[in-house]
This record gives structure tokens, sequence and C-alpha cells, in this order.
């Protein structure tokens, strides 16, 4: 059971590290955190996507934000 919970979680680690490698680094930055990150990825999926997209396109990621909240 340990070893399936650490699998889970090393692949987790993995699919943020891939997604967003700055968060990836501050969580890990922070005593391993990333770690954890299996236990929240579901329900934090939409704001790792949306810092994903803040780190490779800020130009795309502030107009969607615009768009959205009919921003100036």
């Amino acid at each position: 059971m340990m070893q399936g919970l650490m699998q889970r979680s090393s692949h987790a680690a993995m699919r943020l590290r891939n997604k967003s490698p700055k968060l990836y680094v501050i969580l890990q930055g922070n005593g391993d955190l990333q770690l954890l990150y299996f236990l929240l990825e579901k329900p934090l999926e939409k704001y790792v996507q949306a810092i994903s997209t803040a780190e490779r396109n800020n130009a795309q990621f502030k107009n969607t934000i615009k768009i959205k909240y009919k921003l100036n």
C-alpha cells in the first residue's frame, strides 16, 4: 500500500513538473511539498493550467484574463 502511494505521489509530481516547472520548484524548495500534489491534483487542475499558461505564454494569459473579466 505504501509503495502505491509513493508511486502515485511521484507520478503526480512529474506531471506537475511538466505542466508548471516554476510551481514545481517553489513547492520542492518548501519542504518537498510537490510530493503531496497528488492529494490535490484534481481540485487544483484549473489553477495549475492557468499558471502553466502564464509561464509559457504570458501575453495569451493576460489576453484571456481581459476577455474573461471584461477588463480594458
